[in-house]
């Protein structure tokens, strides 16, 4: 039997740009549609460190970055937080990272004040929709053919 990694969730200040903006090259072609296809991966990462909400999920025998969820929970009009990214290393899905990592970043909306969290599903991404729906996001407004908006309320 294959041994869960121990892990460590890292928050915007312990995570390097460096080793944030690598990761996401890498799992890059994983997304329907790639992130480099949409964003400069580089400045993303930086504008996500300076003024996001980034949670890293760090390797604890090898201090290496595996995953990482990203958003903004700093609208303090409407109290609504939006997740931008949300990626993990092949060898590290399925194992329970990505339920850690998601209720890790509603924790922190919900210390907030955010009433919502909004994020995009890829209409063919089955596990992430899985996912999201047990955690209690549901679908509010199809955006395109290719993804759906969805709504946690808090």
């Amino acid at each position: 039997m294959i041994e869960r990694p121990s892990m460590k969730i890292l928050s915007n200040s312990q995570i390097s740009a460096a080793e944030l903006e690598s990761l996401m090259h890498e799992v890059d072609a994983d997304f329907p549609t790639p992130l480099s296809k949409i964003t400069d991966i580089n400045l993303y990462v930086q504008k996500l460190l300076s003024v996001g909400l980034v949670f890293g999920l760090m390797e604890i025998r090898t201090l290496r970055l595996r995953g990482w969820i990203a958003g903004y929970c700093n609208d303090f009009n409407y109290y609504k937080a939006f997740i931008s990214s949300f990626g993990l290393e092949r060898a590290f899905r399925g194992k329970g990272f990505s339920h850690e990592l998601l209720n890790r970043f509603i924790y922190e909306c919900e210390q907030k004040g955010m009433k919502e969290i909004k994020l995009n599903c890829f209409t063919t991404n089955q596990k992430a929709y899985s996912l999201y729906t047990k955690l209690g996001f549901s679908k509010t407004e199809e955006i395109a053919s290719d993804y759906w908006l969805m709504t946690k309320y808090l």
